[in-house]
């Protein structure tokens, strides 16, 4: 019985090599096919994924997020929403070649930025349609911001937009110790962050295996409950920072004869819980001291007939697509009653 031939090592490599040649011929015509189905979307999994990668534009441009793209957060299906971000970094419509009248710049949190509602949907958006063609409103929100992080933010990128008022948006979390004492801060995260998910998200075979995952990840887990917690009292030193920073901002924007206005958004908790609010009273001290104009959307919110129809209840505290409309409505008449739009 002779024994099998066996491969030269020239044959070997060229088997190998044809092997691979077809997995590579394999891929590249998945990746095509997909392609022609409209792949990739411009799918992402979470809020980070938004910001600006490239170290070259993010030095140049006001805004932290990635510029002239649209995106589709899609994590947790329940709450995904397309977002469009315009050459400034920045969300919402392009910024006026020729400056108007009057350029309100939002600057705040996740309120502000809007999310899990779509473009047309934030607070900003909604007040750009109550503003008049004269005015224009620039959307300076950032997830998880804080005071700290808007002065920053302000100061070094966002009054290259040349803002003629500022309205500085309050949440709860603002004078928490999760925000507030975060080290390093939000801001400073997302200047030095390095990331971004590599080539491979930007495929269509990227985008499917992420959709697969989000699939996973969404069967073992319940419906997503992110209401926050109870309203609770505030730590004196948390408003003492808070003043402070406060402080600071007015003085930047009074050295360039900037307005500043001040608004709270109001948590569910304290909307529905019929007691006085834990931080209106405050923020009504610390803006009357600073001598800047200050507006709640706790009475708004309160007279509305069903307050969880201004939330993404049962699902999350932030609000929906009414409860940004009314709280643009709020900052309407502060802009009205502190003189800055006539």
């Amino acid at each position: 019985m002779t024994a099998p031939k066996k491969l030269s090592t020239r044959k070997k490599v060229r088997f190998a090599g044809g092997c691979l040649g077809l997995v590579l011929l394999a891929i590249l015509a998945s990746e095509g096919c997909l392609r022609l189905a409209g792949y990739p979307t411009g799918i992402v999994r979470t809020f980070s994924k938004l910001w600006n990668r490239d170290p070259e534009s993010l030095a140049k441009l006001p805004g932290l997020f990635a510029p002239s793209v649209e995106r589709h957060v899609a994590y947790p299906p329940e709450l995904a929403y397309r977002v469009r971000f315009n050459a400034s970094g920045l969300r919402g419509p392009e910024l006026r070649a020729e400056k108007p009248k009057l350029r309100v710049l939002a600057l705040g949190d996740s309120v502000t930025f809007g999310y899990h509602v779509d473009d047309p949907h934030t607070y900003p958006a909604y007040l750009r349609e109550l503003v008049g063609e004269d005015v224009e409103v620039v959307n300076g929100g950032c997830g998880s911001f804080t005071i700290t992080d808007e002065r920053r933010y302000l100061e070094e990128r966002l009054l290259k937009v040349e803002p003629d008022a500022v309205v500085l948006q309050f949440c709860a979390n603002d004078v928490g110790p999760v925000e507030l004492d975060r080290q390093p801060s939000r801001y400073e995260e997302i200047l030095d962050d390095p990331g971004g998910g590599g080539w491979f998200r930007s495929t269509a075979l990227g985008e499917v295996q992420l959709r697969a995952a989000i699939a996973l990840k969404s069967w073992r887990r319940g419906p997503p409950q992110n209401l926050g917690d109870p309203a609770q009292p505030v730590d004196p030193t948390k408003w003492a920072r808070y003043a402070e920073e406060l402080g600071e901002l007015k003085a930047l924007l009074d050295a360039r004869e900037i307005p500043l206005l001040l608004v709270s958004f109001t948590d569910l908790d304290v909307t529905r819980n019929g007691k006085p609010s834990p931080y209106d009273g405050e923020l009504t001290r610390i803006a009357g001291e600073l001598g800047i104009p200050y507006a709640s959307t706790l009475p708004t919110y309160r007279a509305h007939a069903e307050p969880t129809e201004l939330y993404l209840y049962p699902l999350d505290g932030h609000p929906s697509a009414l409860g940004n409309q009314l709280l643009a409505q709020v900052v309407r008449e502060l802009l009205r009653s502190s003189g800055v739009l006539p």
